[in-house]
């Protein structure tokens, strides 16, 4: 795998700050799903918002912090390749 290393501090920086929002999106998951449910009733309606929250829970607010999570391990993983690299 080959890093540009114009990439290693973004790559160490966005993804620790990407982690980090990923972490507390998953451990905030249950009201983050409330209040945005509570945004959306007052934008759409009580009659949309009912139809829209069967097919959301606060388990797929987790699922998105925890991709938040891989996501920025991978972009901490790039940056510490490529300060390896550089440094071979």
């Amino acid at each position: 795998m080959d890093v540009a290393q114009s990439t290693i501090v973004p790559n160490i920086v966005i993804g620790s700050v990407i982690a980090v929002a990923g972490v507390i999106i998953y451990l905030l998951r249950v009201p983050l799903h409330k209040r945005t449910a509570a945004f959306e009733r007052r934008m759409f309606g009580d009659r949309v918002v009912d139809t829209a929250e069967r097919l959301q829970s606060p388990y797929w607010v987790g699922f998105v912090g925890l991709a938040g999570i891989g996501l920025g391990i991978v972009m901490i993983v790039y940056g510490i390749v490529g300060i390896v690299q550089g440094s071979a």
